[in-house]
């Protein structure tokens, strides 16, 4: 699997890595930095494909600058990755939707695209904020965010992190220690708006659409709706 992280939400990005990292937790991990002068013809042989430590491969490469059209020729090793190898393309700046890279993992069965822009990342937090509070606005920003065809992925793990902390402070777990006191102060206030049994229907909820999203049994608009109503009810 090959996954493209891009956008000047150098925040988001980095989380989404961390994910993956966790993700692939038992792997062999390897990080190559492509600089501005870097030869791309030698990429195919620097990305391993098995380990000799580990059942799998994570190669994370973080570009310097995103690649020009001839040195995107040279990704083509992409194409038939050994399954036991996975790799990161990260580039910390957003792409146009002409830009060649970001074409050619469109039309690759086996690239998954993370777009991470601080413009729709502001509306995802917006999102949030109004569903913590219960606020029918959600469904105007969700809808702002769908039709910036954002990643509908992507705010689905924010809204299961977020009902996972507000539900890990209503039961006092261990977990919550780790989080910022100012962030505690925050969930805890809105803690008071749901009940337990809610917050454990909207996590199973989230998972629901999750499932059904990526497998493509229901359509992403109406499911990502449904969810929001679910909540805001």
């Amino acid at each position: 699997m090959v996954y493209l992280i891009y956008g000047s939400d150098l925040t988001q990005s980095r989380n989404f890595i961390g994910f993956i990292k966790s993700k692939f937790k038992n792997s062999q991990t390897k990080l190559i930095y492509a600089e501005k002068d870097f030869n791309f013809k030698e990429l195919g042989t620097l990305v391993p494909t098995t380990s000799l430590f580990s059942e799998s491969v994570l190669t994370i490469i973080e570009f310097e600058k995103y690649p020009s059209v001839c040195e995107t020729k040279h990704l083509a090793f992409l194409d038939n990755l050994h399954t036991s190898s996975n790799v990161v393309l990260w580039i910390g700046e957003n792409l146009n939707k002409t830009n060649i890279l970001l074409k050619y993992a469109g039309a690759n069965k086996n690239f998954i695209v993370k777009p991470f822009n601080k413009k729709n990342s502001t509306l995802n937090f917006e999102l949030v904020d109004m569903l913590n509070i219960k606020n029918p606005k959600a469904l105007v920003i969700l809808n702002k965010i769908l039709v910036k065809d954002s990643d509908a992925g992507l705010v689905l793990t924010i809204l299961a992190s977020n009902f996972r902390n507000i539900l890990g402070v209503k039961l006092n777990c261990a977990f919550t220690k780790n989080l910022h006191p100012y962030v505690l102060l925050k969930i805890g206030k809105i803690s008071k708006n749901f009940s337990e049994e809610e917050l454990i229907n909207i996590l199973k909820r989230v998972y629901e659409t999750d499932v059904k999203t990526k497998s493509n049994v229901g359509d992403v608009k109406s499911e990502m709706f449904s969810l929001v109503c679910h909540i805001l009810n």
